[in-house]
This record gives structure tokens, C-alpha cells and sequence, in this order.
């Protein structure tokens, strides 16, 4: 992974230097696909299933286009920061079995790092269309999921952690450009299928006396994948 993301940084760094690259800042929503999106709580990941409940979230990104001997032919790479949090079902899911205690939530981040082709024509004086795919490695990390509380002498806390994950990603897409300055896109995500590994810590205590567990392992294979609807300014 880290030869991967050094070579991304020297590829970033490298074409910079080169004329005629445009940069595209961009920014829009994450929409979840298949089992990341599955909001079946009994089959949730958290219940060693394969649901991710995942809700619609929000993306920033930065394209690097790089002509490849054509005007219209380009060398792309591009990173982008993708927020995911969990759908409000699954929240009153998780805070009805904790009862009267208080609870954090995990949240979703996804990082693709790409490199890739896009091919783009004007189709009016004002007008282009473009269309892109890119392959590369993707980073996803699930936030603790916390709970705690008290009640009559009693207390507990409960923490679950999980590892970062890293694996083969692939983007296509394909959207509009406007005035050689604007783009709107539309584009697939797929960051893979991943087996979380987690830990989990327990305390409990009791007039006193105190319990602790704790276990670790691995989830259910989660398919990440998602449909991504943005809006680019090109410098």
C-alpha cells in the first residue's frame, strides 16, 4: 500500500511541472450501492451480516488531467475524501437496544486514489461531454461504534473498533462540461469486498464489582460501492 501511495504522490508531483494540465476541484453526494446500502438491520455487519446501512453522504475530490497526444485523449489522477454516515433506521435500531445509555454512531470514509483515461469532445461552442475510468487503491475506515450508561448503581461501557482497510478500486463516469470550466458528472464507485477486522471491549459494574470482557475477529465480506453525482470547477 504505501509503495502505491508513493508512487500516487510522485505521479501527482511529476505531472504538475507538465503544460497544459487542467485541475478539477469537485464536490457532491455519494450515493451507496448493494449490500453497503442494504438497510436490513438483522443482517447487519454489526450482527455478523453483510448489510452496511449505509446513508447517502458526501464527496470532495481533485482531478489532475494530463493530453496525451490529442486534445481530446487525457492521463487522469485523482483522490477523493468520501463521507458516509449510518441511515436513521439503523440509528433507532442501535439506540432502542441500548435503552436508556448513549451512543456513538460509526461513520464511513472512503479514499479512492486513481489513475486512468478520460476521453472528452465538444459537441457545441459552449458544450463537451466527457467520459472517464480509473483503477487504484482504496482506503475504507468504519468509526467506533461506543455505548454507555448508568442506572441505579449500574454502569457500562462498550467500544468497538475497526481496522482500516485497503484493496483494488475502479471508477467509470461520464457527465457534461460547460464553457471548458464546469463539469457535471455522474459516476461508479466500487471499492471492493472487505472483511473488517474489529475489536471489542466491554466493562460493566455493579455495586462494585466490575466485568470485563473483550474479543476480537473478523466481519462478514462487506461490498462497498458507490453512484456519485458532482459538480467540477476546472483551473
Amino acid at each position: 500500500m504505501y509503495k502505491f501511495l508513493f508512487l500516487f504522490v510522485c505521479l501527482l508531483g511529476a505531472s504538475s511541472a507538465i503544460a497544459q494540465t487542467k485541475s478539477e476541484i469537485q464536490i457532491g453526494v455519494a450515493i451507496p450501492g448493494g449490500d453497503f446500502a442494504d438497510d436490513d438491520f438483522d443482517d447487519a455487519i454489526f450482527n455478523e451480516g453483510k448489510a452496511g446501512g449505509a446513508a447517502t453522504g458526501l464527496s470532495v475530490g481533485y482531478k489532475l488531467l494530463s493530453p496525451i497526444g490529442s486534445e481530446n485523449l487525457f492521463w487522469t489522477i485523482s483522490a477523493a475524501f468520501i463521507y458516509n454516515g449510518l441511515n436513521s433506521d439503523w440509528k433507532d435500531e442501535i439506540e432502542d437496544d441500548v435503552e436508556d445509555g448513549d451512543v456513538t454512531f460509526p461513520k464511513y470514509f472512503s479514499i479512492p486514489l486513481l489513475a486512468g483515461l478520460q476521453l472528452e469532445k465538444q459537441v457545441a461552442e459552449t458544450m463537451g461531454l466527457y467520459a472517464e475510468a480509473g483503477i487504484g487503491l482504496g482506503l475504507f475506515k468504519a468509526t467506533d461504534l461506543k455505548a454507555d450508561g448508568s442506572e441505579d448503581g449500574y454502569r457500562f461501557e462498550s467500544e468497538t473498533s475497526f481496522d482500516l482497510a485497503t484493496g483494488f478500486t475502479y471508477k467509470l463516469g461520464a457527465g457534461l462540461i460547460i464553457n471548458d470550466k464546469y463539469t457535471v458528472g455522474l459516476s461508479y464507485l466500487n471499492l471492493g469486498s472487505h472483511r473488517l477486522k474489529y475489536k471489542t471491549k466491554y466493562d460493566e459494574t455493579y455495586e462494585g464489582e466490575s466485568y470485563n470482557e473483550s474479543e476480537d475477529g473478523k466481519l462478514k465480506k462487506l461490498s462497498i460501492s458507490h453512484i456519485g453525482i458532482s459538480l467540477g470547477f476546472r483551473f
